[in-house]
C-alpha cells in the first residue's frame, strides 16, 4: 500500500457521512458534553423535513440516529490508517538515510552523559556514556562502553530520553581501533518506567536482534513497529571476546 492510498483512505474515513440516516458520526445529545471532552466534533447537520403531519402540519426535522457501533469501527479504521502511515513513513529512507538524518541524539551529544547509564563498566575510559556511535579513542577514553567483569547474559546500557520518544530502531558498532569486542546479538526493552520495562517481541516471543560482526561497520535494526517510550535498554545475549558497544537510536 502506497503514500497515496494511506492518506486516501485517511481522508475517506475522517470526512465520511452519514448515509441514509444510519450513521451519526457524533454521539447523540445526550452524550454531547462527553463527546467534547473525547475531542469529537460538534453535532452533525439535521436531516430533511419529515412528511407533513395528519393534519396538514409541516414535518419536524429529521433526526440523526446515532449508532456507537459504527463510530467505534470508524476511529479504529483510522487508528489502524494511521498507524499503517508510521511504518511506510520509518521504513520510507535507505539504512544510510536513516543514520545520516533520523539519530535520536546519542552521537550529537544532545542526550547527556548522565542520562546514559549502564549496569555496570569495566573501568575508567568505559562508562556507559563513551558508548555513542562513531566515538573514537583517545587519550583519556576507549570510545565504547564496555560491561563490567564478570560478563554475563543481559548485561545492559539504557537510555533516557527523558519524556517519552518514538523510536523506530537502533543501529550500533563494536569497539574502535584496538580490541576485537563487540555485541553480536542482543535484546531491547522499554518503558516509561524502569520498573516496568517490556522486552521486544515478535510472534509471542522475545525478538532478538542480530548485532556487530567487527568494530566499525554500522548496523542498523528496525523495530517490528515504531515505539514509544522513555526508556530503551539494549541487553547483550551474544558477544565477541567482550561486551562492548557504540550505538544510538533512530526517529524515522
Amino acid at each position: 500500500m502506497n503514500f497515496l492510498t494511506i492518506f486516501s483512505l485517511l481522508f475517506l474515513v475522517t470526512t465520511v457521512k452519514s448515509q441514509q440516516n444510519q450513521v451519526c458520526l457524533t454521539m447523540s445529545m445526550q452524550v454531547e458534553g462527553q463527546s467534547h471532552a473525547l475531542g469529537q466534533g460538534p453535532p452533525g447537520r439535521r436531516g430533511p423535513l419529515g412528511p407533513p403531519g395528519p393534519k396538514g402540519d409541516s414535518g419536524s426535522p429529521g433526526q440523526c440516529v446515532c449508532d456507537p457501533s459504527e463510530i467505534n469501527k470508524l476511529q479504529e479504521e483510522m487508528r489502524n490508517i494511521r498507524d499503517s502511515i508510521n511504518v511506510l513513513m520509518s521504513r520510507s529512507h535507505t539504512h544510510t538515510d536513516k543514520v545520516a538524518y533520523c539519530l535520536a541524539g546519542l552521537k550529537s551529544g544532545r542526550v547527556p552523559n548522565g542520562a546514559i547509564t549502564s549496569e555496570g563498566f569495566a573501568h575508567g575510559g568505559m562508562e556507559p556514556y563513551r558508548g555513542r556511535l562513531d566515538n573514537t579513542q583517545r587519550s583519556d577514553q576507549h570510545g565504547a562502553w564496555a560491561a563490567a567483569h564478570p560478563l554475563k547474559v543481559g548485561d545492559w546500557i539504557q537510555v533516557d530520553f527523558k519524556t517519552p520518544t518514538l523510536i523506530t530502531g537502533i543501529v550500533t558498532q563494536g569497539r574502535p581501533q584496538t580490541a576485537p569486542q563487540w555485541v553480536t546479538s542482543y535484546k531491547i526493552s522499554y518503558g516509561n518506567s524502569t520498573k516496568q520495562m517490556r522486552v521486544i517481541q515478535e510472534n509471542g516471543s522475545d525478538l532478538i536482534f542480530q548485532g556487530n560482526r567487527d568494530r566499525d561497520t554500522k548496523v542498523v535494526n528496525m523495530f517490528p513497529h515504531p515505539l514509544s517510550a522513555r526508556y530503551f535498554r539494549l541487553l547483550a545475549q551474544t558477544w565477541n571476546t567482550h561486551i562492548t558497544i557504540r550505538l544510538d537510536y533512530l526517529t524515522c
